[in-house]
């Protein structure tokens, strides 16, 4: 097995390519996040408007609400679209890599849109905490959904054969 990869090495390049291009993706979608909440904690920390007048952080919590709201609805029907994109393109004892592709594109542009959405929660209200929490909850999810490919594998255990004569 090459660890590199996650893949057999004599796996289908196509399966390898289409891996590659999916960890890309994950990694710049991750890059987007941490460049603008770079950004948020710049902005927020800074406690000045370009004028130059204070502004105390914002108390509206609907906001903050909203983005909860969206964090505990989103995430878990995120990881339900992907198990069901999987579930579709299942083929054999693995999914194929379109489905892993496809659910995996449609599970991290969820997870952004949480992310960004409470990340500007906190630009809003220029307060970090609770604000910041379903962002990083978020981005902690993203990180432990690292695109290894395994689904892709066939299941160890059905190479055996069971059939006892």
């Amino acid at each position: 097995m090459n660890h590199l990869h996650g893949l057999e090495t004599n796996e289908d390049p196509y399966k390898r390519h289409q891996l590659t291009l999916l960890r890309l993706l994950w990694a710049g979608l991750l890059l987007g996040v941490v460049a603008f909440a770079v950004v948020v904690i710049v902005k927020v920390s800074g406690g000045r408007s370009p004028g130059g007048h204070d502004h105390p952080p914002g108390d509206d919590p609907v906001l903050f609400y909203t983005s909860l709201v969206l964090f505990i609805t989103m995430l878990p029907t995120g990881l339900s679209v992907r198990s069901q994109v999987y579930k579709r393109y299942w083929v054999g004892h693995r999914v194929s890599p379109e489905g892993y592709y496809t659910g995996n594109i449609i599970f991290f542009a969820i997870c952004e849109v949480i992310t960004f959405v409470s990340l500007i929660v906190v630009l809003t209200s220029r307060s970090f905490l609770p604000q910041v929490i379903p962002a990083t909850v978020t981005v902690a999810v993203m990180l432990l959904n690292f695109p290894h490919g395994r689904p892709m594998q066939p299941d160890e255990m059905y190479f055996y054969d069971t059939d006892v004569r």
